[in-house]
Formats: C-alpha cells, structure tokens, sequence
C-alpha cells in the first residue's frame, strides 16, 4: 500500500493510493488515515490524522489550501481492529493555479480552462513567467519539446482530453520525444518544489538526457525514462557556492539508457522508491562524487527499488570528504537500503566507496536490509571502507554473486565496523563473506552453502576473529 498521485490543483491536492493489503479485514473494509505537514517528516502521528476515509475509499480531495505552500503527505491504513500500519513514506506537492495544455487544439487559447488549452507545454511555461508558481495539467499525445523548467512550476501528464479524470500515465500517454543531443528537461537552480509527473520520456538513442537538475528541490514520479544517448536523469550541485539538491524519485521506470540510469553528484538528500533502474548501458543509479558539508546530512534512502541487467556497477556510491571539517558540528552521512532487488549486473550488485580518512571526522551509518543481491558479475556487495563507520547488512539474500564474495570489504583504516547479521549467503563463486581490509567484521546468525571457497575469509592479522558468531 503506498500513495500512487499527489496532484495538486489551484488551493487544494488530490491523493491518490493503492489499496491496502490485511491478514484479517478486507481492502473493502480497509479505512485510511492521512497526515500532512508543511515540512518534509514532520507528520505528527501521534495526533488525530487530518483525514479519516470511508471503508474502502483509496482517495481523498483536500481543499482551502493556500497557493505556495508546499505539502508533505503520508497515508496510513487501518483495519477493523484499529491496527494501523507504519509507513512513514509521504509525497510533496504545491498548491497553485493550473494551467492546461493539449497538442489537438487547432488553436492556443488562455490555457485556463480545457476548452482554451495552449497547443504547447512552451507556451504554457512562457504563460506562467512572473506567477509564484503554476501546475501544468498535459493531456495525453506526442510533444517534441524541449524546455526550462523554473522554480515553482510543475507539470503533470497522463491526463484524457478533456482533463475530467485523474491522470493515468498508463492509459493516457503523455511522450515527451527528446531532441538530438539536447536535455529534453533542464531545472535551473532553485528553492521551491518542481514536479515532473506522469510523463514518457523517449530518447531515440540521439536526445543526450531526459531530466538535468541543478541545486533544486524535485519531485519526478510516475515517469518512463528510457532510450537516451547518455544518463536517463542527472542530479547535481554546485558544492563550491554551497548548493544543495533534495527530494525525491518516486514510481519510475528507468532503463535502456546508454550511460547511467540516474546519476547524482554533490551534497544531496534523496529519497528514491518504488523505481526500475533496468538495461542500462552503465550503472543503473551511479553516484561517483557525494559530498560533504559540515553541520549538514548527505542522506540516500532506498527503498522497494529493482536495479537489474545494467551494464557495470548496479548501484555505484562514492563519497568524498571536505578539507577542513568542523570537528564541534562534523558531517554526517546517511546511506539506506531497504527492499532493493540487485541482479544480474555487470560488475558488483552494490559497491560503497569511501574516500576519505579517519581524519575528516565524518559520523557515515550504512544500512542494507531486506535485500536480494544475485547473480552479479562480481561481488553481490563491495565495500571499500577507509574511514570509521557503522556499516550494517541485515536479512539479506546474497546469492550466486560471481566475483570474489558475496559481501567483498576492502579498506585501509582499522575502524571501520562492518555486520553482517541475519543473511543467508550461498552459492558464490568465492567466499561467502572475505574481509581484505584491515578493519573489524562481525557475523551474526548467517547461513552459507555451497560457496565456492570458504564462507568466511579474513587476513592474518585481522582483529575479527573474536567477533564471529553462529
């Protein structure tokens, strides 16, 4: 169960969501509880929800909203026994005035209401310059553009043509063809929430990139990215004037692109769920340069993604270190993988490499959990681990992985503390698990059969040998 749209209109946002899954009610008897806020994970849920629906209904309308003012949305489900479930997962969106737009007009009107529709997403872009901010409502057809998106401005595919229905990217078809060697969507930098929803993106193999972002705060959700001649989306900061990205990946599919899927850069804070990274000629999420800023959080978080067939590293990170660190108020980095379905790529399934030293003080917590990592070309997951962190993989299916183990870890600093806890590691071509840095490993209530070499492998001189478990 998860929120599936969060269309925002002129003071008011629909929402959207898959019912709900119970071992004792039926979905039909299933109500759901919705919480907002105006900052990102700032739902209060111990308070009274703001919404409660009917038995049954998987959407609701909130209105009287004032225009600007972004919201974050969770949707909870309850059962008949008032069991409520967890999730913390929410979507964001802006209210403000709409917009439409529609390639079967003969004629661009005001674009204010369907029948006035502008002929073009240009036009409407062109419209809307000097208003705070503006939804665009696209309905379904082909449109050969290529554009700016500005701060404040969304744009919102998958509507029918006479924009009476909530939008349906799979019905509705709304394609954006890509033009040679050009982005097809280019975000300036910029403060407010951009959305980019219910869109088709199609490369050719020649249009260079779907979605370039630059320090801004996004939104790209129920989208299909697929054919391009480089990455399928590039997010990326400028760190020397103290740029920022954030937001989140929410429900696409990214695949058959001739570099990276998606690749990020700089110092982020991101949330991607639910996504496909498939069949791309590199890695499918390719992050080769995060950095880190004193007082501030570098934050990855995965959850229920698929990375599989890409050409190298299935998920590649690399995070650097700042020269000079405040040691009273230090980095800190947070990298989180839940649910993340890694096989048959090209090189490791996931690799995380550290480069930087115990000296930059940087407080680094990985986890990786609920996870299958499988017939990767080489390791299922290397960690390359120079630096003091905690590094956790838990629950794990880690099989038939090719390289040197299923969990490879390398590094040069004695800190380091990597668990392996509750995983069932079988059928390497190496080592369950082998330790070649010279940091400390701790093995918990794992399973190993039929590795081609010892399940578990560790340096002479490695301080490890004590902290092995049954």
């Amino acid at each position: 169960m998860g929120i599936q749209q969060l269309l925002p209109g002129d003071g008011e946002i629909i929402i959207q969501w898959e019912s709900g899954v119970d071992d004792h009610t039926s979905s039909e008897n299933l109500r759901y509880q919705v919480f907002t806020s105006t900052k990102s994970g700032k739902q209060d849920f111990s308070a009274q929800p703001q919404f409660v629906t009917e038995p049954g209904v998987n959407f609701c309308r909130v209105t009287d909203l004032n225009n600007g003012q972004v919201i974050h949305a969770v949707v909870r489900c309850v059962d008949e026994l008032g069991k409520v479930d967890t999730n913390e997962n929410e979507w964001a969106a802006v209210p403000n005035p709409v917009r439409y737009v529609n390639d079967s007009v003969s004629d661009s009107g005001t674009g204010l209401q369907p029948p006035s529709a502008f002929k073009t997403i240009d036009e409407a872009i062109g419209a809307a310059i000097g208003m705070p901010g503006v939804n665009i409502y696209v309905c379904e057809g082909s449109y050969a553009e290529r554009f700016l998106l500005f701060d404040g401005m969304s744009i919102f595919g998958g509507f029918s043509d006479d924009f009476t229905t909530l939008p349906d990217p799979k019905k509705h078809k709304t394609r954006l063809l890509g033009e040679p060697h050009k982005d097809t969507i280019i975000l300036p930098p910029g403060e407010s929430l951009v959305a980019i929803d219910g869109f088709s993106f199609e490369g050719s193999g020649t249009a260079r990139r779907a979605i370039m972002a630059d320090d801004c705060v996004i939104r790209i959700s129920n989208c299909e990215i697929r054919n391009f001649a480089d990455k399928g989306i590039q997010i990326e900061t400028d760190d020397d004037d103290g740029g920022e990205a954030s937001g989140s990946i929410l429900s696409c599919r990214v695949s058959e692109n001739r570099g990276d899927g998606l690749r990020i850069e700089g110092f982020v804070d991101l949330s991607i769920r639910e996504s496909l990274f498939l069949n791309n000629a590199q890695s499918g999420i390719s992050a080769p340069s995060l950095s880190t800023r004193s007082g501030g959080k570098t934050r990855l978080d995965l959850q229920r993604n698929q990375i599989s067939g890409n050409g190298d590293i299935g998920l590649n990170i690399r995070i650097t270190g700042q020269k000079k660190v405040d040691s009273n108020d230090p980095p800190r980095v947070r990298i989180g993988l839940r649910g993340i379905d890694c096989h048959a790529n090209g090189d490791h399934g996931i690799s995380l490499d550290i480069r930087y030293t115990d000296e930059n003080l940087i407080d680094m917590r990985t986890r990786i959990e609920s996870s299958s990592i499988r017939d990767n070309l080489r390791s299922g997951v290397h960690l390359d681990v120079d630096a003091l962190g905690d590094y956790s993989i838990q629950g794990c299916e880690i099989l038939s992985n090719r390289g040197e183990a299923g969990v490879f870890i390398t590094g040069d600093s004695a800190r380091p503390l990597v668990r392996v806890i509750d995983s069932k590691l079988f059928l390497q071509s190496g080592n369950g698990i082998r330790l070649d840095g010279i940091g400390m490993l701790e093995v918990q209530r794992c399973s190993f059969g039929g590795n081609k070499a010892p399940a578990v492998s560790l340096k002479d001189n490695s301080p490890s040998k004590g902290l092995l478990t049954d």
